[in-house]
């Protein structure tokens, strides 16, 4: 794998791990965000399957990332759009999530 693989998985390790910051944020408990956030997964995976089994659930599929970050086209084919999706998301999420610890009083370094 060269590097430019590197680089898209770990933008999309980081985008999992600003989700889990986002909802550590909005709930008190650790095993708590780390469920709601294994359930998100989940549930984006089964949305994006069921959008390509089924034609007319399509939209469905929208509503998920996967949707939009595929790093078979973006190895194969050099195609960044996904990328750009994935950084506009994990900016966003990071940025709610230091809003709302600040929010809460919570010390953000």
């Amino acid at each position: 794998m060269n590097l430019y693989g590197h680089l898209t998985g770990q933008q999309f390790i980081s985008y999992f791990s600003s989700l889990r910051g986002g909802n550590t944020g909005l709930l008190d408990e650790k095993m708590k965000a780390s469920v709601v956030m294994i359930a998100a997964v989940v549930a984006m995976f089964i949305f994006e399957s069921i959008s390509l089994i089924v034609p007319d659930y399509k939209s469905i599929g929208y509503l998920s990332l996967m949707h939009y970050y595929n790093p078979a086209d973006i190895l194969l084919r050099g195609d960044v759009d996904g990328v750009v999706v994935l950084l506009a998301v994990i900016v966003e999420t990071l940025v709610f999530a230091m809003l709302y610890f600040e929010h809460r009083d919570i010390v953000v370094s």
